[in-house]
């Protein structure tokens, strides 16, 4: 049975809810060079 449009975007919500008060570091590196991001999931 398909998901109503309601419970699908509560499950989204919290889905996201988890991610809040997250912080990911990462660093990408190919032949030398590197790059740093910093991603961050908060509230305004």
């Amino acid at each position: 049975m398909e998901l109503q449009a309601d419970d699908k975007l509560r499950n989204t919500a919290e889905g996201f809810r988890s991610l809040l008060d997250t912080q990911y570091h990462i660093i990408i590196g190919r032949k030398g060079k590197s790059v740093e991001l910093t991603i961050e999931f908060k509230l305004p």
